[in-house]
């Protein structure tokens, strides 16, 4: 899993985290520490994440998410600075690191959230500097981070700034997710977008287009850690992960998931979307944590075929063997190391693999099997029998295109490559 210093590191590398101020209170404040010991193995993931196991729709921010916002407030020392919304204290205590002859207050409407984190920042002598209420004490501000719009939208923060003061947040416009300032000035508002780079200029060119891309990963991973589904993307991403779980462990209509179950399947959520966006190694590290809060067979098999794109197939048929010894009843990865075999051009080895995923009881995708099976009979001169397991993945699924493309060349008698 990715350690702190690597993922500030990334963030530098990718122009995302500039100031020094904010890269100093990253580095120094440990997350962990704001986290129940139960969600402590998401701690730097590069991703939204809950903060409380008792919900997981209240979330921090990704880190690039979170070092905008702070980039964006424009910190100096002496800084009085509003927070809306608590999420943990961790964003409390960065920003308190970064202004440390200012203050700090925190509005957090939920009490058992607010009590946690008046208790987090009393155990990192914080207490004094920062104060947390039903809402924003002191005043005016100078600056207010809005990391929760449904307690106090960003609108109604702006009596309680001061002249010229600003309160920065996430909002979201007809093109998309974005980043909002408001600023005050004479007892108005002036509200902008933020479309350029948070971090100011000296950005990499190269980077356009990277904060729009960004926003949206946020926003797909914290639909799907709140449960929400809000267009057809989301829907995907839902529909595939509630068929992969079906009949298992993680599968809430058979069991009842604790909140640590509930934030592994979460995680694995969060991680097949970075894998479908094609962020492989960030999804890689999910599934890893993910595997880190409750062990699952799927968890196994989907690193794996994450280790597969990256071209380290030695490494997703173990993962896939691990996935076997967990849950032998999930016929995923038998499917999944026959395919690799096939690719490795050992079709021998692969058909007990893919015969035992077609014997699998909890398997919602026997296609996949029996056109593999269909694949590897052609590569060892069976062509029968590879006809007979093509029309059996039509059976199952009259859609799927490959299984009709490798029968037609059967019957063209076309040579066939793997």
């Amino acid at each position: 899993m990715h350690p702190r210093e690597r993922l500030l590191g990334t963030l530098e590398e990718r122009h995302i985290l500039r100031d020094l101020a904010v890269r100093n209170a990253l580095a120094s404040v440990d997350l962990e520490s704001f986290l129940p010991p139960e969600l402590r193995p998401l701690a730097y993931a590069n991703a939204p994440i809950p903060f409380d196991v008792a919900s997981c729709g209240v979330l921090l921010p990704s880190p690039p998410v979170l070092a905008a916002l702070l980039q964006l407030l424009e910190l100096t020392p002496a800084l009085c600075v509003g927070i809306v919304g608590a999420a943990g204290g961790y964003a409390a205590a960065l920003v308190a690191h970064a202004v440390p002859n200012g203050r700090v207050s925190v509005a957090e409407a939920d009490p058992g959230l607010r009590e946690a984190t008046r208790e987090h920042l009393r155990t990192q002598g914080l207490a004094d500097r920062v104060g947390v209420a039903d809402d924003l004490e002191g005043g005016p501000f100078d600056r207010v981070l809005v990391l929760d719009p449904g307690q106090r939208p960003a609108r109604d923060v702006g009596p309680r700034l001061s002249d010229l003061g600003f309160a920065v947040s996430l909002a979201r416009s007809p093109d998309g997710p974005e980043f909002r300032k408001r600023i005050r000035s004479g007892g108005e508002d002036l509200e902008l977008s933020v479309t350029e780079m948070p971090a100011g200029s000296g950005a990499d060119p190269q980077a356009a287009g990277l904060w729009a891309r960004i926003l949206l990963r946020d926003e797909l991973a914290s639909h799907a850690w709140q449960g929400r589904t809000v267009g057809h993307h989301d829907a995907h991403f839902r529909e595939a992960v509630e068929e992969t779980f079906a009949g298992g462990p993680l599968d809430p209509g058979r069991h009842a998931l604790s909140p640590v179950q509930w934030a592994a399947r979460g995680a694995f959520h969060v991680a097949y979307i970075l894998q479908s966006l094609g962020d492989l190694e960030d999804a890689a590290d999910l599934y890893e944590r993910s595997l880190r809060l409750f062990p699952t067979a799927e968890g196994h098999t989907f690193l794996g075929w994450v280790h597969s794109f990256e071209g380290d197939v030695d490494r997703a048929i173990a993962e896939c063997r691990r996935a076997i010894a967990v849950d032998p009843t999930f016929g995923n990865p038998y499917n999944d190391i026959g395919a690799y075999l096939i690719d490795l051009q050992r079709p021998d080895e692969a058909v007990p693999w893919l015969q035992k995923a077609l014997e699998a009881e909890r398997y919602c995708c026997y296609f996949y099997a029996h056109t593999n099976l269909g694949r590897a009979y052609l590569l060892t001169g069976r062509e029968q029998l590879a006809r007979r397991h093509f029309e059996e993945a039509l059976k199952v699924n009259p859609a799927y295109e490959p299984a009709k493309e490798m029968l037609k060349r059967v019957d063209r008698g076309t040579a066939y490559f793997a």
